[in-house]
């Protein structure tokens, strides 16, 4: 079926482009666009209430300052309504819930219809509230149905919530018949569930899977081979293992991966970094130093397993609960980990942590095998970092001295004191360093950065002194 708008939607005769256009009616828009490079800029403001569209146009003093919307051309209005849409929403437990975000742009006026049913992407993001039994009102089966017409060839992103574990029977009941255009799919519940099944089960269907379930989050995107591009999981609970990482069936195909954001132990990221080899963006949160599970450090420069991880840019490790009992010296652990791989690639490095600065981390040797890991881990890597990012990592300037020296070609740093009263690291002959001023220390010094952060407590800036301060 054709609809009137949707000749006009396909044909180049369209008037000339257009720089400023402001919308109004249902939703208030402005649009730029800059022909020098080809991009735009688009503010778009849904109204609280709808305006009486005839009493507006009837109002000649307002259609001089405010055109009427038929006379936007229909592919300006139909790339407009596309950011206009936020959801069409279908609520199995109660049809009063239900609302369609397109159907209410049709009623606007029959222009606006019109583009409408000729914009198959406005039908194409649905949201569905589903319960266990499979007890569908019709009516409201019948506008999802509607949906699905209207969104024709239209890849559909869909979103599924529900109070109880989903019989896979009722999960994708509606999409049956159009499993090929699904494109994206969230699945949220409230119950815990085995997301491992989870993800071998529904992995296949959708090129973007998130699953959200009781604190867990698993989000996987794949390319049109259906091969993983992108993985982030993270468990509320618990920390990946290499064991139940083998359950993963759908991560074995990790030649293609390009992202990487998972909840882990050391020896699973190496794992990971390992047989990833494409890998660009890598972002691990990870134990603490005695942590059930975590291995021994390892002091050797280079270990057995050495791996070149040729294309990664991009490395943020994250040290969580570091700041409970019984974890002083949270990071030896991590000394093993840098020290099997290098970066030659690597522009970016970010370490963060919740720990606690306290008495016994800020003497050597808690931090001095973890710091001399890293600054081999930088030369190894050419030394090419240009952005770095160090928190709640209790060391001394002393200590980050080395660090620094090997981040020779930093611009943007960013240090962050660790929590405490014991804080040692903002101090003037750190200051001094950052601006490139000679310090009593053989070797390169960094350059003047061109963007620097210090997130410090008011209790460690007593100490400053001096012009350098």
């Amino acid at each position: 079926m054709s609809y009137p708008a949707e000749s006009s939607l396909h044909s180049h005769h369209v008037k000339p482009p257009i720089r400023n256009l402001v919308i109004s009616g249902t939703f208030s828009a402005s649009l730029k666009v800059f022909p020098r490079s080809r991009t735009s800029s688009l503010h778009l403001v849904p109204h609280q209430h709808t305006m009486d569209l005839p009493k507006l146009l009837a109002n000649q003093s307002v259609t001089e300052h405010h055109p009427p919307q038929f006379d936007i051309p229909p592919a300006i209005l139909s790339h407009i309504l596309i950011y206009a849409i936020e959801t069409n929403f279908f609520d199995f437990y109660s049809p009063t819930g239900s609302f369609s975000e397109a159907s209410y742009i049709g009623q606007v006026c029959r222009y606006w219809r019109d583009v409408s049913l000729a914009t198959p992407e406005l039908w194409s993001i649905l949201s569905l509230r589903l319960d266990n039994r499979g007890c569908w009102h019709s009516n409201v089966a019948d506008r999802l149905q509607m949906h699905i017409d209207h969104s024709r060839n239209a890849l559909l992103s869909v979103r599924i919530e529900t109070d109880a574990v989903l019989d896979e029977r009722y999960l994708l009941a509606p999409f049956r018949k159009v499993l090929g255009r699904l494109s994206s799919l969230m699945l949220r519940t409230k119950k815990k569930v085995e997301l491992d099944k989870v993800v071998q089960k529904y992995l296949s269907v959708a090129q973007h899977l998130t699953l959200l379930s009781a604190g867990d989050r698993i989000k996987v995107k794949v390319n049109g081979l259906k091969q993983s591009s992108s993985i982030s999981l993270l468990l509320y609970s618990s920390f990946l293992d290499s064991t139940r990482l083998a359950n993963y069936s759908c991560f074995l195909a990790r030649t293609h991966i390009t992202y990487l954001h998972l909840k882990c132990f050391p020896r699973t990221a190496l794992e990971l970094l390992k047989d990833c080899p494409s890998v660009i963006e890598a972002h691990f949160v990870l134990p603490p130093h005695g942590f059930p599970g975590t291995e021994p450090p390892t002091l050797t420069r280079t270990s057995p397993g050495h791996s070149i991880i040729p294309l990664l840019l991009t490395l943020t490790l994250e040290v969580i609960n570091a700041s409970l009992p019984g974890y002083d010296f949270p990071f030896p652990a991590l000394a093993h980990f840098l020290n099997s791989f290098t970066a030659p690639s690597l522009i970016s490095l970010f370490f963060l942590s919740d720990a606690n600065q306290n008495p016994h981390s800020i003497y050597p040797p808690p931090n001095t095998e973890f710091l001399s890991a890293l600054s081999n881990l930088i030369y190894r890597s050419s030394a090419q970092i240009t952005r770095a990012r160090i928190e709640g990592i209790p060391i001394t300037t002393y200590e980050l001295v080395p660090v620094l020296k090997a981040l020779y070609r930093v611009r943007e740093l960013t240090l962050g004191e660790a929590k405490g009263k014991r804080n040692k690291l903002v101090t003037t002959s750190l200051l001094a360093l950052l601006a490139g001023r000679a310090l009593p220390y053989s070797g390169k010094f960094i350059s003047p950065v061109t963007s620097c952060k210090l997130t410090v407590p008011r209790s460690a800036c007593s100490g400053l002194e001096g012009p350098e301060a």
